[in-house]
């Protein structure tokens, strides 16, 4: 867990686990982390039964804060596609 976490908040894995993130309307936002402003309600009952079984153990080799001239979202977004905009 690194660049990629820290810039979009575990979405991604979460989402791949079966986590579903929905606005007030109920639609649910795939443009992750983009549309996470969004947000509104977390659904977690599509989470993989598999997990309650399972030791997870979590590593990071960043200690970036999120925002800020040396934050995540500043140096690892661009590497991941985002823009100075979305940086912002």
């Amino acid at each position: 867990m690194g660049g990629s976490a820290t810039v979009d908040g575990g979405t991604g894995i979460l989402s791949a686990l079966g986590i579903g993130f929905f606005d007030s309307a109920g639609n649910r936002l795939d443009k992750l982390p983009q549309s996470m402003v969004k947000l509104h309600t977390v659904d977690t009952s599509r989470l993989d039964k598999r997990i309650s079984t399972c030791e997870i153990l979590v590593l990071c080799d960043v200690t970036n804060h999120l925002l800020g001239e040396a934050g995540s979202a500043k140096i690892f977004g661009p590497q991941k596609g985002v823009d100075e905009e979305a940086v912002q």
